[in-house]
């Protein structure tokens, strides 16, 4: 049998790299979306993307960004947006080799319909990253 390589979970590491470079304190979450937002939150979801070669995925991500005002909305989406050139500038994801992406969508004012009192700020991005082979 040939050798099993697997995509990286792209919601999860993006959420790890978030977690640790973002300059205050944010609840970074994956799918599911949870049933109560906290006061400052950033969402991320694959929402496209697919492998563009045997090694490489093109994921893409969108970030919903989501704090008391719409003026903190918006730097709290800056950050993430900063965050993620970051990652594209430094090729690397943790150990995960980053060959580039592009901004898809810059963030915008995205009020959300079932949560109308906590503005949204929405980007979307991709990220081309290495595939691995499995580690059995």
């Amino acid at each position: 049998m040939g050798e099993i390589i697997e995509t990286v979970d792209a919601e999860d590491a993006v959420r790890h790299h978030l977690w640790n470079t973002l300059p205050y304190s944010v609840k970074v979450c994956v799918p599911p979306s949870p049933t109560e937002w906290p006061p400052q939150s950033v969402y991320i979801e694959r929402t496209g993307g697919g492998m563009t070669s045997l090694v490489v995925d093109e994921a893409q991500l969108t970030f919903e960004s989501r704090a008391p005002t719409p003026a903190q909305a918006m730097q709290l989406a800056l950050d993430v947006r900063a965050a993620i050139g970051t990652l594209q500038r430094m090729h690397m994801l943790g150990n995960i080799p980053i060959y580039g992406g592009t901004e898809v969508a810059a963030p915008y004012h995205d009020p959300d319909p079932d949560n109308a009192k906590l503005p949204r700020v929405t980007q979307t991005h991709t990220l081309r990253m290495r595939i691995k082979k499995r580690e059995d």
